[in-house]
């Protein structure tokens, strides 16, 4: 008699429909911009571009509406990453490989980049966290499993 209506595991059952829901519009849109991010790149190389150009077009544009975000997040320690790390990520992560790709684009065809390149990517992201964390790749595929991040 003393019991709520619902029981005591009334919240234990609670739907996860709208943040899977979410998950999976956030991976459908980030596979749609990055496949059309392929299609205009190729398009601009066709229009007479160069893959300069193209990098400049990719970061300068992005930099600027992002610009606001980071001067009130903190531009003295750059939102809180530092200045160090952030120009190693500038040069390391984003320039480099674009101008690599831009430049193998005017070489093969766009199927071989928009394949190969997430591919090696991941590819890669996977060995080296078998470097870094000294663990095998698909270990942390199993813990997340466990841990019924992906199959809830």
């Amino acid at each position: 008699m003393n019991q709520p209506a619902g029981g005591a595991d009334a919240f234990a059952h609670k739907s996860d429909t709208k943040p899977a829901l979410l998950g999976v519009a956030c991976g459908l849109g980030a596979a749609l911009f990055w496949a059309l991010g392929f299609v205009a790149t190729r398009h601009g190389l066709k229009a007479g571009f160069t893959p300069a150009d193209l990098l400049m077009h990719r970061f300068l544009w992005s930099g600027l509406a992002f610009l606001p975000v980071v001067f009130r997040a903190g531009l003295g320690n750059l939102c809180g990453i530092g200045w160090g790390r952030g120009l190693a990520l500038m040069v390391l992560g984003g320039p480099v490989m674009s101008i690599i790709s831009y430049t193998g684009f005017l070489f093969v065809p766009l199927g071989h980049g928009s394949v190969i390149q997430p591919s090696c990517a991941t590819l890669g992201g996977l060995l080296r966290s078998r470097h870094e964390l000294r663990r095998e790749p698909f270990d942390f595929v199993l813990d997340l499993e466990r841990h019924h991040v992906f199959f809830s």
